[in-house]
């Protein structure tokens, strides 16, 4: 996602008190939404259960992986056994894989993942090579574990190429790799936090430099990186768009104590989430 595109986000949802954006946040933290997700993924006829056949074509599953999600072993994997079994695998291993999705009915990528996954897509050819993924683990100086075994583990469909379904895969190893490895980032600004220039050239229009990861909303709007949003943040992210709500008024507005700038927790409350 573009800062330019997420400067509008915040300013329309914090006055209409849209929820959309918080969905969307808690989406790509909280481990139960995600593996809700997967579970509709994998269920390619949307029936509210996985078969053994979808359980086959999304999941990879053998006939004993599948009776280990189905354990009341009645040809079927409910929500809860999905959730269940997903959870024990992350707990295990450190990562799900992504289920394969219907060759008819593919998931779109979060805007932050998508931005990520074309950034490194060189040819543009729709997926990945081994030379561009090495590029892209590169920048987490993890290129050197690119070997056949962690290509595999990526590429669940065997096409040779790792196509934008499979990125998820790609990104949840890169933290748990980082972990292994001991070089954990400070927070998640240094993991995802790069900012990346726009380009200059005819048709670009000019605005931010793009954030690539799956950030929170104060990261993306903390333009300095000072730990608060202020002013001076969001007349940058607004660049060089002309919107009706002035971004003094915005933050007049959700400064619950008056310093002149938004903090966490008054972003959150404007957002209504609980304060950390």
């Amino acid at each position: 996602m573009t800062r330019s595109t997420v400067r509008l986000l915040p300013l329309g949802i914090a006055l209409a008190g849209t929820g959309a954006l918080v969905a969307a946040q808690q989406s790509t933290q909280d481990p139960l939404a995600e593996a809700k997700r997967y579970f509709e993924i994998a269920d390619y006829d949307r029936s509210g259960w996985i078969s053994s056949q979808e359980a086959g074509q999304a999941l990879l599953a053998s006939r004993d992986e599948f009776f280990r999600y189905d354990v009341d072993k009645d040809g079927g994997i409910t929500l809860p056994e999905f959730v269940a079994r997903y959870t024990t695998i992350v707990n295990s291993q450190g990562l799900f894989q992504p289920p394969i999705p219907a060759p008819n009915r593919r998931p779109e990528l979060p805007p932050p993942t998508r931005v990520w996954f074309e950034r490194f897509d060189a040819d543009r050819s729709g997926g990945w090579d081994p030379a561009e993924l090495a590029l892209a683990l590169d920048e987490f100086a993890l290129a050197s574990a690119v070997d056949d075994t962690l290509w595999a583990r990526f590429d669940s469909d065997g096409s040779g190429a790792l196509e934008d379904f499979e990125i998820d895969a790609v990104m949840a190893f890169t933290a748990s790799a980082r972990l292994a490895l001991g070089t954990t980032a400070g927070n998640l600004r240094e993991l995802f936090g790069v900012p990346v220039p726009n380009p200059p050239g005819p048709g670009v229009v000019p605005g931010p430099a793009r954030l690539v990861g799956p950030l929170p909303f104060l990261e993306r709007l903390d333009v300095d990186g000072d730990g608060t949003c202020s002013l001076a943040d969001l007349e940058t992210l607004e660049f060089p768009a002309a919107l009706p709500v002035r971004a003094q008024t915005l933050v007049a507005a959700l400064d619950a104590n008056g310093d002149g700038v938004l903090g966490e927790d008054e972003l959150r409350s404007a957002f209504g989430l609980d304060a950390r």
